[in-house]
């Protein structure tokens, strides 16, 4: 089973539940938006979520419905893709509607986007290691969040 990453509402919140590695100003630079950002964990973290890694993927979306939930409730929120494993990444809850029965709620603020590009998914990036990162999803952001990794001089690691 894929790890679950979390939701949180704003840049002072990743602290809360990941061991930052970068400078304030890096984390600004990319979030929110479609970046996923992954630290050690903290020990304020459920240790329910994801037993048997001490690493948390952490990501704040462009979409102030999914943060002003978070906001409410004051917790970091489990976060993944409403889609089967493996399939297309959907942008509006008319395309996932066989995944509905298994749902115990579903909130529609409508589509998250209509470009091609919304469907490749956050760019996934672990700063679990000071000094370095290393990519493991391109996703849509790649390039802008290259680049800032690169303006604070952290090394690629493969």
């Amino acid at each position: 089973m894929k790890p679950l990453a979390i939701c949180v509402a704003e840049v002072d919140d990743v602290y809360k539940w990941g061991e930052v590695t970068v400078p304030h100003t890096l984390l600004t630079l990319v979030l929110p938006g479609p970046v996923t950002l992954i630290f050690h964990r903290t020990r304020r973290l459920n240790p329910s979520l994801n037993p048997g890694t001490d690493l948390v993927a952490i990501r704040i979306p462009d979409q102030e419905f999914i943060r002003s939930l978070a906001r409410c409730c004051d917790s970091p929120l489990a976060l993944t893709s409403a889609n089967v494993s493996m399939k297309t990444s959907p942008l509006c809850v008319a395309e996932f509607t066989e995944l509905w029965n298994k749902l115990h709620s579903i909130y529609d603020n409508g589509p998250i986007g209509d470009e091609l590009n919304c469907r490749e998914g956050s760019t996934i990036v672990d700063l679990s290691q000071p000094g370095s990162y290393r990519l493991v999803r391109r996703g849509v952001a790649f390039e802008n969040t290259t680049k800032v990794l690169q303006q604070f001089n952290l090394t690629l690691i493969d």
